[in-house]
């Protein structure tokens, strides 16, 4: 029961910072002045950084569910896992272009 409570917690987590992640993306709109854009890409660099660095978040969170699926028959967590380690992608693609 615990190793459930830890992955809802982690999920969660992890989940509410990748929606923080894309409401940045999402406000980002093309600037006029070079300064601006400048300033525009120093943002995306950083949370191209920021995404870089919670890699091992998501993988942790991918092996939580794999445990969680070895000692029980329920298998939404792979499908949870999944879904969020693809809108991780998605979101590291996007800054990266966007950048």
């Amino acid at each position: 029961m615990d190793q459930w409570k830890e992955f809802d917690s982690w999920y969660e987590r992890c989940n509410s910072w990748l929606k923080e992640v894309e409401l940045k993306v999402k406000d980002t709109e093309l600037k006029a002045t070079l300064k601006d854009k400048q300033t525009q890409l120093e943002r995306l660099r950083k949370l191209q950084e920021e995404l870089n660095g919670r890699q091992g978040d998501i993988d942790s969170l991918s092996d939580s569910a794999q445990d969680l699926v070895r000692v029980s028959t329920d298998t939404r967590v792979i499908s949870q896992a999944s879904q969020l380690a693809s809108k991780y992608q998605t979101l590291k693609v996007t800054v990266k272009v966007c950048g």
